[in-house]
C-alpha cells in the first residue's frame, strides 16, 4: 500500500483554500483527509484547516480501531466536532461568518476502506480498467440529475455546478454520508477536490492514474492536467495504490 498527495493553488486563485492530510500507512492502516474550504476573508482556508486539524486530533486519541462500529463512530464524531468548531468560530468573527468546507475522510484498514463524505469533493475507485465514483456529490446539479431533469453530461457543463447543498461548518448540524468497500491488489483510490473533477473527466483521471506507476508522479500529473485545462480553482489530489 503506497500513498501520495499534492495540492496546488491553480491558475486563477490567489490563495489555496484546500487542506489535506495523509497519515503513515506503515502498519497497513491509516487515513486520508481532503477538504475544500469556502468563504471570504480567508474563511475557506480557515475552515478547511480547522477541519483537517480537528479530525487528525480525533484519530490520534483512537489509535486502535478494531471493528466497523468503532471506525464509523470515529469518522462521525470527528466530522461532527469539526462542524461544531467551524460553526462556532464563524459566529465569533464576522469576517469568517458563513465559512465552511467539504470533507472526504477515508480510513483504510488493510484492504477495507471506510469513507465519510460531505460536499462535492470526491473519492474514485479504479479497478483494472474501470473507474467508479464512490461518493455522491451534495450539490444542486446532482439533485437535478437525481430528479431526471438533466443528464450527467449536461451536469458537467451546468452554470451552477459549483453550488453545494451540504458543507461542514455552515450549520449547527451536519449530515454525513458513509461508504465502505474492499480493495484488491493493484486497485487505486483517488480522492480530490472539485478543482480536479470539474476540469478532468473521470476516464482521463483513470488513464493518467493507470499510466503513471509512480504514485507521486500520478498525483502531480493529475494536478498538472487540471491546470492545463485552465486551473480555475485550487486542486488537491491524494492517491492510494494497493
Amino acid at each position: 500500500m503506497i500513498c501520495a498527495a499534492y495540492s496546488d493553488v491553480g491558475k486563477k486563485r490567489l490563495e489555496n483554500e484546500d487542506s489535506f492530510f495523509v497519515s503513515d500507512f506503515s502498519d497497513k492502516s491509516g487515513f486520508i483527509i481532503v477538504a475544500d474550504g469556502m468563504g471570504g476573508h480567508n474563511g475557506g482556508k480557515t475552515a478547511s484547516k480547522m477541519a483537517v486539524d480537528t479530525i487528525k486530533e480525533c484519530f490520534s486519541h483512537n489509535i486502535i480501531l478494531e471493528n466497523q462500529k468503532d471506525i464509523r463512530k470515529v469518522l462521525k464524531d470527528s466530522i461532527e466536532l469539526a462542524n461544531k468548531k467551524i460553526f462556532e468560530s464563524s459566529l465569533c468573527d464576522e469576517k469568517l461568518f458563513g465559512m465552511g468546507t467539504t470533507i472526504v475522510l477515508c480510513y483504510i484498514k488493510e484492504n477495507n476502506l471506510y469513507i465519510a463524505n460531505v460536499g462535492d469533493s470526491r473519492l474514485y475507485h479504479i479497478k483494472k480498467d474501470v473507474i467508479n465514483q464512490v461518493t455522491k456529490d451534495h450539490s444542486l446539479v446532482q439533485e437535478l440529475v437525481d430528479k431526471g431533469e438533466i443528464s450527467e453530461e449536461e451536469a458537467e457543463n451546468h452554470p451552477n455546478k459549483n453550488l453545494i447543498t451540504r458543507a461542514v461548518g455552515t450549520n449547527k448540524d451536519v449530515e454525513i454520508d458513509f461508504y465502505k468497500f474492499c480493495a484488491e491488489k493493484d486497485d487505486m483510490v483517488i480522492i480530490c477536490t472539485d478543482g480536479l473533477s470539474n476540469m478532468v473527466k473521470k476516464d482521463e483521471i483513470k488513464k493518467i492514474a493507470c499510466e503513471n506507476e509512480d504514485i507521486h508522479s500520478c498525483v502531480k500529473k493529475l494536478v498538472d492536467e487540471a491546470n492545463l485545462m485552465g486551473g480555475p480553482d485550487n486542486i488537491t489530489v491524494a492517491a492510494l495504490r494497493f
